[in-house]
């Protein structure tokens, strides 16, 4: 991709759209080795993010509930806790 970007470049090097995807690309090379994430296990895409946040805000900002912020904090703390696995310890 940066190699095409720049050679496209080379042909127009006046161009600010080009020259500034060549240089997103270029600092952001590490961030886009899809295949080292596969190996890992990593997710690639940020949909298992998006589906935690919603089913989270989900449970907690349902309609007619409405949190203190001491409330709020509890219900949080407990939700981690219980991700976490580590609801025994919440209440020593």
């Amino acid at each position: 991709m940066i190699h095409t970007l720049e050679e496209l470049l080379a042909g127009n090097p006046a161009d600010p759209i080009i020259n500034r995807e060549v240089n997103y690309f270029k600092n952001h090379r590490d961030h886009l080795n899809y295949a080292d994430l596969a190996t890992r296990n990593a997710p690639i895409g940020s949909g298992s993010m998006e589906s935690a946040c919603s089913q989270f805000q989900g449970r907690l900002k349902r309609r007619g509930q409405f949190w203190s912020p001491r409330g709020l904090a509890h219900m949080l703390a407990i939700d981690v806790a219980l991700k976490n696995d580590t609801l025994e310890f919440l209440w020593n």
